[in-house]
């Protein structure tokens, strides 16, 4: 590539996108740059790093809890929070010095600040410029608050803080949204003990997901870990609140919230209220000086990730989704658009965005797993299809770990092409691995269902469903 740019390739923002796109194209021998204006790995990876940390830690917890009922032990169960909070952070440190030695390795450099384009070439960061001959923009989402009345004088918590900051669990919590990050800040709070609240302003939660998936997580976080959740509900305002004595004696600060459902106005007091709505793409780059065209959903660009500029992608959350599928925001999700991004920058065989072979995992107990097209995805693009829900109860493995809210859904076209799965388990995301490797594979529904499984293991619900659409 030409000498008379900084950089082969800048990308902006170092998540899940960026760090894998950086990966690829350093091994390719180029000079490449990453700017990031937070921690490196961004704030969504090192957050996904604490979550399950710390709900690994709920988990423990929660069913050692249950082992002592089914004992009929009548022992109390304590926790030394500070301690725990301890452990999930030395996890995150180790993950952050991980990341750093990537860098090295790699000699990727890194450019700490605010990125923002003054040219189709060159960006600025305080008060330096750099110019490259490509760019890959990956700065992801944010949450947008402003129609929220008292926001600015009112203390709140992201979920990111509630797994990383704070070091004293609050007894009474409303977390606001009921996607992916609400629903597992919910459950992780629950099970530590706190009474929670979720409010949603859709009509049902994990919007995106099977019904029959939702319905499952719902029944266990309602009747299982006692969460009210509100649907249809907003969040109107917040206020800083008096102190209050709670019910254990304790003398507290709360948060009065204000929220509506329909015409109805509702006040509740609670002592932390948790913000986890993903609503805002990042765009505030200058892009309008690059000539980049970017809407309320995003970044627009092709489905090689191509924006209207031809030496600029970008990828992840702040690209606004191509093919239109239900596979929301995740990790894993921004991880591969990188991948194929850089590819598409470096070399001429260009690949197409495809999320046929794609998973993505709600990190809850039971686990919800999806891979390719969801039955929405089917009807919304008139695909002909046939399904098949299989039970865990039909499982052995049932029968022995006692689990029973669990299930396997199959999609199948009509020449019984596998398009998609959705699993809800203990352990979906490792059964879910079979089924990705054989839409890989092309495998046939025969040839699933022929397959030697482990009789004993959840895993055999695949050769089940396999068996029953043939």
């Amino acid at each position: 590539m030409s000498e008379k740019f900084d950089y082969d390739l800048i990308i902006i923002g170092s998540g899940a996108a960026g760090m894998s796109a950086a990966r690829a194209a350093a091994a390719n021998n180029i000079r490449v740059a990453i700017i990031e204006n937070e921690l490196v790995g961004s704030k969504s990876d090192i957050y996904r790093v604490a979550q399950l940390s710390a709900s690994d830690i709920a988990n423990q917890y929660y069913d050692a809890k249950k082992f002592l009922q089914l004992s009929n032990n009548q022992d109390t169960l304590t926790y030394n929070y500070p301690s725990l909070f301890g452990t999930i952070q030395r996890r995150v440190k180790k993950y952050i010095l991980a990341k750093k030695k990537s860098f090295a390795n790699f000699k990727i450099d890194l450019i700490h600040g605010d990125a923002h384009f003054i040219s189709p070439y060159e960006v600025a960061v305080a008060n330096k410029r750099y110019s490259a001959k490509r760019f890959l923009v990956c700065t992801g989402r944010s949450m947008d608050l402003s129609e929220i009345s008292g926001i600015e004088t009112t203390n709140y918590y992201l979920p990111e803080d509630i797994f990383m900051r704070v070091k004293k669990l609050p007894k009474i919590v409303l977390v606001v949204g009921a996607g992916k990050k609400g629903i597992e800040t919910a459950e992780y709070l629950a099970k530590m003990g706190c009474k929670v609240i979720v409010a949603e302003k859709e009509d049902a939660i994990l919007e995106g997901y099977d019904k029959e998936a939702t319905e499952v997580v719902t029944n266990k976080l309602v009747s299982g870990l006692k969460i009210k959740i509100l649907t249809n509900t907003k969040v109107v305002a917040i206020q800083k609140d008096k102190n209050e004595t709670v019910s254990n004696g304790r003398r507290v600060a709360t948060v009065k919230v204000t929220m509506k459902r329909g015409t109805d106005e509702k006040t509740v007091r609670v002592e932390a209220i948790v913000f986890a709505i993903n609503n805002r793409p990042n765009t505030e780059l200058g892009l309008e000086n690059a000539g980049v065209k970017f809407s309320k959903q995003g970044i627009v660009v092709n489905d090689q990730l191509e924006t209207s500029v031809s030496h600029i992608f970008a990828a992840g959350d702040v690209a606004a989704n191509p093919l239109k599928q239900s596979v929301g925001y995740s990790t894993e999700k921004a991880a591969y658009e990188g991948t194929l991004a850089v590819n598409n920058i470096l070399k001429r065989n260009k690949l197409t965005l495809t999320y046929r072979h794609f998973s993505t995992v709600l990190n809850t107990t039971p686990k919800i797993v999806t891979v390719g097209l969801t039955e929405k995805d089917c009807l919304s693009r008139g695909i002909k299809c046939k399904i098949v829900i299989v039970p865990e109860i039909e499982t052995t493995h049932s029968l022995i770990a006692g689990e029973k809210l669990g299930f396997l859904k199959l999609i199948c076209d009509k020449d019984k092409k596998l398009l998609g799965a959705t699993i809800v388990a203990k352990n979906a995301d490792l059964t879910v691995m079979e089924i990705v490797a054989g839409m890989y594979g092309d495998l046939t529904l025969l040839e699933h269902a022929s397959m030697p499984h482990i009789n004993e293991s959840f895993s055999d619900i695949v050769r089940i469903a396999a068996k029953n659409l043939m």
